[in-house]
């Protein structure tokens, strides 16, 4: 699932969510045109009118239209719930896929996912994965009602490691 967000010196804003990139590069070229300047996170079309965001590609595949295929295979795949509450919809799709956990979440946090779909989730493939995250988990639950640095050293001493990923 690719997010595209459009907006205007006169404050005009457009978004919409798709499932190929074939799509968001449609969208995005209408708005912006195919060589726009491109700045840290977002592309500004030529007259300075215009601006595109993106989730759930670069702007590099959003405006070539290649994907780095590296990009969707992990062990531990980022999810993410687009909910519209105007169709009474709600779509779920693979955003990327990591080799570790640290950098999973770290993408999650970078990216900024939580603020722009309705639910983020980090899911195993591999059995190795699987048993990590539900320890992560384990330890999480445990730190609910503990605050501070005594929550982190009781979740560390869980999972048996110096660092908690969250």
């Amino acid at each position: 699932m690719i997010k595209v967000r459009y907006s205007s010196i006169d404050r005009y804003r457009e978004t919409r969510v798709f499932k190929t990139l074939a799509g968001a590069n449609k969208f995005a070229v209408k708005w912006v045109g195919k060589n726009p300047d491109m700045g840290c996170g977002y592309a500004i079309s030529d007259d300075g009118v215009g601006k595109i965001e993106v989730w759930g590609t670069t702007l590099k595949e959003l405006f070539t239209g290649k994907i780095n295929n590296e990009e969707f295979t992990g062990a531990y795949e980022v999810w993410v719930t687009y909910i519209d509450e105007d169709r009474g919809t709600g779509t779920k799709a693979k955003l990327r896929a990591w080799a570790t956990l640290d950098d999973a979440a770290g993408y999650i946090e970078e990216a900024e996912l939580e603020r722009y779909y309705d639910g983020v989730t980090i899911v195993g493939t591999t059995d190795e994965a699987k048993a990590k995250l539900a320890e992560v988990e384990a330890a999480y639950r445990a730190t609910l009602f503990m605050e501070g640095e005594y929550a982190k050293a009781a979740a560390a001493q869980i999972i048996n490691d110096d660092e908690i990923p969250f």
